[in-house]
This record gives structure tokens, sequence and C-alpha cells, in this order.
């Protein structure tokens, strides 16, 4: 890794360009159960580089893990103040507005880059859900310790599982009818293209095998899961509009 950080350093010189080691920074990926060897470092210009255990990027913390918790507990402690906020104005506030901050200052978080660190387990969430139902009551005006199901539907409005399952299926929409860019390297298989024996779900797509948890949770394994469990009236839809618009309905519904 030092040798091929010396040929970036080079392609920075020969084009001009300049890095500021001190905002530089490397994460080693790997398993839970493992311990790395901290005695490795890294150099770029003769400067060490500092390892660490997570790093933004593009607004996502991404962890040496990836097991997504520095991000869940960023996007809680985000979303905990805002509902403070709209717990002190709601009063002088219509419904509406009311709602309208919900979409503007706490569904945001929810849903950016949900893709990535929503498929996970439900203990990492749990806190998220909560928050989210409790910005259903102070919306409607519930109880503490209510029911919030009637709420979401009246709404219209996703649970922070569905919103996870809704940007699955929209890539996995994509992907059935050839609308993914060309830069995305991902392929799934159908039954009838791994043998040639007519099966009932020969059509069905095939998740990837998956040795380890953080692989389950991709899009790999969930996102052929989830297309094969749609109704075949929504997969021939070719409008991704239309989909768009009949996925949520089902997902609010069920």
């Amino acid at each position: 890794m030092n040798a091929e950080l010396i040929k970036i350093s080079e392609w920075f010189n020969t084009n001009k360009l300049s890095l500021n080691s001190d905002k530089t920074n490397y994460i080693v990926f790997c398993s839970t159960h493992k311990r790395m060897n901290s005695n490795n470092t890294l150099y770029i210009n003769n400067t060490p580089l500092v390892q660490t255990h997570s790093s933004k990027f593009l607004g996502v913390l991404i962890d040496s893990h990836l097991t997504w918790k520095d991000h869940i507990m960023l996007v809680t402690k985000k979303v905990s103040k805002n509902i403070g906020v709209i717990a002190r104005i709601k009063h002088c506030l219509p419904h509406k507005i009311v709602l309208s901050l919900y979409y503007t200052l706490i569904f945001p978080y929810f849903s950016y880059c949900n893709i990535i660190w929503g498929s996970n387990y439900k203990t990492r969430l749990y806190n998220l859900f909560i928050l989210q139902k409790r910005a259903i009551r102070l919306i409607c005006n519930l109880p503490r310790f209510s029911s919030t199901k009637a709420s979401f539907c009246k709404l219209n409005l996703l649970t922070l599982n569905n919103i996870n399952k809704y940007q699955i299926l929209l890539f996995m929409f994509r992907y059935h009818h050839s609308l993914l860019p060309k830069t995305i390297n991902i392929h799934f298989q159908t039954g009838s293209q791994i043998h040639g024996h007519y099966t009932r779900f020969s059509h069905h797509y095939r998740s990837h095998y998956a040795r380890i948890n953080t692989k389950e949770f991709s899009i790999h394994c969930i996102g052929p899961v989830l297309w094969n469990n749609l109704p075949e009236e929504l997969k021939t839809l070719y409008s991704i509009n239309s989909f768009k618009y009949h996925l949520k309905q089902l997902l609010i519904n069920n």
C-alpha cells in the first residue's frame, strides 16, 4: 500500500495538485472478531497517515466493520434534536405545516442512503424507529404510548423499515428494466440462466451466496428476495413513476 501511495504522490505532483496530509486518513476494514495489527503505518509524502475507526464520506459515516453504528448514532442525535424543535413550536402551527416540518427536518435523515445502512439488525435501528413514532405522535397529537399504525396509513408515510424496502425495490426495478448506470457492476441470475429445467420459479432472481452477516444485509442478497415477493402486476410496470406510486401504497397498506 505504501508503494501505491508513492505512485499517488507522484501523480499529484505531476498534475500540480496538493494533498493535505493532516486531513487524510485511512480505514482497515475487517471482521468484528479479528484484531488488526496496529503497528503498520502508511505514509504519503513521508508524512504518516492516521488510522481511524470511521470516516465520513458524502454525509455517511463508514466504520471499519461496516456495521453502520456510527452513522445510525449520528442520525439518531440529529433526528432527536429536530423532534425537540417540532415539539416546541407545533402548538402554534397548523397540522399541514407540522407535517411539512417532518419532511424537512426528519425524513431526509431517514431516507438518505438508507439502501446502504438501513439493512441492519432491528436492535441497531430500534432507537430510530422509536423516534419516528414519537414524531408521528407529535404530528397527530396522540398520547405518549398510543399506537401509530393507523397514523402511518392516514398520513401516507413509510416506516423506517419500509423506507429501506422502498429504496431496494426501486434499485431492483431499475436493474430489471436496464435503467441503472453502466458504471454499476452488479449482476443477478435467474433460475433459467442457471439450469435448463422449467420450474415455477425459474424466472425469479437468485440471491448471492453469503458467508457472513455483512453480506446477508447487502442488496446482493436482500434485493432478489424482495423483488421475487412482489406481485406480478408491479414487476410488469414500465413507468418508474407508476411503480413508485403503487409500491408505496403496497408498503403502507401492508
